[in-house]
C-alpha cells in the first residue's frame, strides 16, 4: 500500500502472496459471485437494495495442482437465495481450508448478506471457512 501511494505504481509482494497462499490447505475453493439488487424487491423476504446472490463460479485447485471448475446460475425467476446456498454447500463440502471469495465493495460477502444461508443446517461448517 505504502509503495503504491509514493510511487504510483502498483505493487504486489509476490514472496508475501506465495507463503500466505502457500499455507492454506487444500482442496482450495476459490468463489466469484454475481448479485442482483433491486430497488423494488421481487421476493418476500428480501430489502430495497439487498444483494441476491444468483450465479457463483467456484475453481477447485487441488494439492496436486489439478483445477475443476463448478458452478451455478438460477434463470428461474423465483428467489435465487437459497438453491445459490444449497448449491455452494454442495461445492465446497466440508474438506479443505476456508474457501476464497472474490468480492467487491458492490456485492460484499453475498452468501452472509443474503441470508439465505443461514437457513441451511450443513452452512456453519462452510460458511465459517470463508475469507475474502
Amino acid at each position: 500500500m505504502i509503495r503504491r501511494s509514493s510511487c504510483g505504481m502498483p505493487y504486489h509482494d509476490r514472496a508475501a502472496f506465495a507463503a500466505a497462499v502457500g499455507a492454506w490447505s487444500f482442496p482450495r475453493h476459490y468463489l466469484d459471485f454475481e448479485t442482483i439488487a433491486h430497488v423494488v424487491p421481487s421476493w418476500a423476504g428480501t430489502r430495497p437494495y439487498q444483494a441476491v446472490p444468483f450465479q457463483f463460479s467456484c475453481q477447485v485447485e487441488k494439492a496436486d495442482g489439478a483445477l475443476t471448475h463448478t458452478g451455478f446460475l438460477d434463470l428461474s425467476g423465483d428467489d435465487p437465495s437459497r438453491a445459490c446456498a444449497e448449491a455452494l454447500i454442495a461445492c465446497i463440502g466440508d474438506e479443505g481450508g476456508r474457501p476464497v471469495e472474490r468480492t467487491s465493495a458492490l456485492k460484499a460477502t453475498p452468501v452472509h448478506a443474503s441470508g439465505a444461508a443461514s437457513t441451511l443446517a450443513p452452512k456453519d461448517a462452510a460458511a465459517a471457512r470463508m475469507r475474502s
